[in-house]
């Protein structure tokens, strides 16, 4: 008899406990794999989109690994533009990057899935510094200099308001519009500083152009310090 208690006791708690873990299951919170893209406000539907550098951003999101299933924790770029412009049209973030936690939380009421931005990069700039060709011009043979040996930081004809441009308009644009990225081959072709679209020009490097993102910086006497001049595309070798 007492070893038939025994049995019981020992069954029931193995019940319990299947219970106890089919009910952690059911209802709690845990990671799940991430989507291959995200909506401009899937951080707060209906409400906001992602927000970095003081600046709201309402841009599509593409991951940036082709597997699948992708990890719970995902990079993003921005997607069909990687520099997109804020809400309020003042500026814009190159380079966009975000950082997603993917998550599920349930209870007996609901479930909910969370896209959570936990990590950003780029660099969000005014408008005016973040597209405009150096010197105004259109084409890369002017950037070739900051590539170069004979770039000079310290050269009194740059300034920091230099560098205006056009923002590469659409109707100006007469090469490929290839949408390159760093590390791509152009084949020879230059691409525009404010895109990373093809332009149609001829790069110094020949077959052997690749695409880079790259930073200008400018020393400020009055300041005595490094400015960021402005960040872009260009063709190395």
């Amino acid at each position: 008899m007492r070893k038939l208690l025994l049995c019981l006791a020992v069954v029931l708690l193995g019940t319990i406990m299947d219970a106890v873990s089919l009910n952690g299951q059911r209802y709690g919170s845990w990671d799940v794999p991430c989507d291959g893209g995200l909506s401009p406000r899937f951080s707060a539907p209906f409400s906001h989109g992602v927000i970095y550098g003081g600046k709201e951003f309402l841009t599509n999101w593409s991951s940036v690994l082709g597997t699948r299933p992708l990890p719970s924790y995902n990079w993003y770029y921005a997607s069909p533009d990687r520099n997109p412009t804020s809400k309020d049209g003042t500026s814009r973030w190159d380079n966009a990057g975000v950082y997603v936690h993917c998550w599920v939380e349930r209870n007996p009421y609901y479930l909910t899935q969370h896209r959570d931005p936990v990590g950003y990069r780029g660099t969000v700039r005014p408008v005016t510094t973040a597209c405009g060709e150096f010197g105004g011009g259109d084409t890369q043979t002017e950037l070739f200099a900051v590539v170069s040996d004979e770039y000079d930081p310290y050269d009194s004809a740059l300034t920091l308001s230099d560098g205006g441009g056009d923002c590469g308009s659409e109707g100006e644009n007469t090469g490929s519009g290839t949408q390159y990225q760093p590390g791509d081959s152009t084949g020879g072709e230059t691409v525009s500083w404010g895109t990373g679209e093809g332009n149609g020009g001829t790069s110094v490097c020949g077959q052997l152009a690749v695409v880079e993102y790259v930073c200008i910086d400018l020393w400020d006497d009055a300041t005595g310090t490094w400015v960021e001049w402005g960040c872009g595309y260009v063709t190395t070798c």
